[in-house]
């Protein structure tokens, strides 16, 4: 930004401006947060910030006329690098992933199914989330027009930050009929009261039965 004003160079300012037509995809993924997997156009935008950062770093320390202090923020610097870029290799090779869209559409032909067998059900949902960012953005496409009614009809619940209390006191009343979940450990830490149904290990999910 300061390149782009002050010393009028505008095609600095242009990888800043991307940064915000990067994050309309997510945006206008639907209903929901955005999915994080269309925000990886950003992805382009802040590597270049930061290796440009990196790079005015660089030449600073280069600059200090101190042959020791120019050292040590040479030595610091080369430091950061390394460790950003051996977090960046393995996050990249030790991400966690998954088929989601085959899970989301067993976990879609389940709730179709009893809401079939059993008319006056009530299923919660609770899909995978990293860091618990909700979106639902898929389950609600292929769910089409009849699971928005379900939704609608509170029939279906989606678990999300604003319905946890009402959820946890339907599961303790026991109004729930099923729960269904992609991240089993964190939905038992969000909810411990499931404690009081009936775990099933199914193959896409686990599920939570009331007896």
């Amino acid at each position: 930004m300061y390149h782009g004003f002050v010393k009028k160079k505008p095609i600095r300012i242009v990888p800043v401006l991307f940064l915000g037509i990067a994050a309309l995809p997510g945006l206008l993924s639907g209903v929901g947060n955005p999915e994080q997997s269309r925000l990886a156009i950003v992805v382009l935008p802040l590597y270049y910030l930061i290796a440009y950062g990196f790079y005015n770093l660089f030449i600073i320390c280069r600059s200090r006329p101190q042959i020791i202090a120019r050292s040590a923020l040479t030595a610091l610097l080369g430091t950061a690098a390394l460790f950003t870029l051996a977090y960046q290799i393995h996050n990249f090779f030790s991400y966690n992933r998954i088929d989601r869209r085959e899970n989301i559409i067993a976990v879609k032909d389940y709730i179709s199914g009893g809401m079939t067998e059993n008319a006056d059900a009530v299923i919660a949902y609770h899909e995978f989330a990293n860091l618990r960012v909700y979106s639902y953005t898929i389950f609600r496409w292929l769910g089409g027009a009849d699971m928005e009614q379900n939704m609608k009809d509170g029939r279906v619940i989606l678990v999300r930050y604003s319905n946890e209390d009402k959820l946890r006191q339907m599961i303790k009343d026991r109004e729930l009929y099923v729960f269904i979940t992609q991240q089993d450990e964190v939905a038992i830490q969000i909810f411990p009261e499931l404690s009081g149904y009936v775990r099933e290990e199914w193959q896409h999910f686990t599920l939570y039965r009331r007896e």
